[in-house]
């Protein structure tokens, strides 16, 4: 994730320095066109394109244009990559692990009635789900700040907000519509200690729950 800012901050910076570069090249490219039809008066458009030196420096100027704009692409490609691996990491660490319980536990009343109990017969763990009253309180707050970084990353534009609800948006709406005791209890902490979630609430309000 930190990675992920790192190349958007690269990013910004480098497409400011291609806007720049991009202006200082068609002000020198007017300036020098204008030279040379001063230098070269009385002679055609036509003529000028047989002339080496314009030539030179049209096709100087193409070519350092045409490989800022390439440079800007790949680094775009690569940031994208980079985005899609940093979600992959997100919904893994949601799914894996103490989030996984809090994940399972937070589902609709309905999705809930299969889910095995810890106490029950089997003695595969990773078929057995931790009841939400033995959940402990750093596992919400680790679930709960893991949905926040996805929602950091709409804020900071490295995601558009329908990548986030396909990716993480049916979990935000478990937490903030659903009627079960444990979503209930979920929400009055969110309510109780909401300076920690900003966040949070600003990708609730973004989705109008």
């Amino acid at each position: 994730m930190k990675k992920l800012f790192e190349m958007n901050k690269i990013l910004c910076v480098l497409s400011y320095l291609f806007l720049v570069l991009t202006i200082i090249a068609l002000i020198v490219f007017v300036f020098q066109l204008h030279d040379m039809f001063c230098y070269y008066e009385g002679s055609t458009f036509y003529d000028l394109f047989y002339n080496w030196h314009f030539l030179k420096f049209l096709l100087i100027a193409c070519f350092s244009i045409l490989t800022l704009y390439v440079a800007g692409s790949q680094l775009q490609k690569q940031t994208d990559m980079n985005c899609i691996n940093a979600l992959v990491e997100l919904r893994k660490q949601l799914t894996s692990g103490c989030n996984r319980d809090v994940h399972f536990r937070l589902l609709p009343e309905q999705e809930q009635r299969n889910l095995p109990e810890q106490e029950s017969a089997t003695d595969n763990k990773e078929y057995n789900i931790t009841p939400f009253e033995k959940i402990p309180m750093i596992d919400i707050f680790n679930y709960l700040g893991t949905i926040e970084l996805g929602a950091l990353m709409v804020e900071k534009e490295l995601i558009d907000m329908k990548t986030f609800e396909n990716q993480m948006g049916y979990r935000v709406e478990n937490i903030f519509n659903g009627t079960t005791d444990a979503q209930i209890k979920v929400r009055q902490h969110i309510q109780n200690e909401r300076a920690y979630y900003d966040s949070l609430l600003w990708i609730k309000r973004k989705m109008n729950l």
